[in-house]
């Protein structure tokens, strides 16, 4: 028997939150990000940027659920290989907060 995480979606198991909770998004040629809703998804909008050479994601969205809006952000990274890589991505996360903030 395999043991899945609260989010990991199994073929033919009961839990499939993707219909009302998934999007696609597309990374355009200036890397900025468009967000397309996948099924039931109530997205109203949502963009962001594509950093490559960090091969992060600094996305926002807002979307409708239960009648009550909500509006979500943040960074979107793969797991990174060791703590000197996570530190790296860790840091320039800070940065990156910290420019928004002014």
């Amino acid at each position: 028997m395999r043991k899945l995480s609260n989010n990991e979606w199994v073929e033919g198991s009961s839990n499939d939150y993707r219909p009302t909770s998934t999007f696609m998004i597309t990374v355009n040629d200036d890397n900025s990000l468009t967000l397309h809703t996948w099924d039931k998804f109530d997205l109203v909008e949502g963009g962001g940027t594509y950093y490559p050479e960090m091969k992060v994601y600094d996305i926002w969205y807002i979307y409708r659920d239960k009648g009550k809006t909500w509006r979500a952000e943040g960074f979107l990274y793969k797991e990174r290989k060791n703590n000197t890589e996570q530190h790296a991505i860790n840091d320039w996360m800070e940065l990156m907060r910290a420019k928004k903030s002014k």
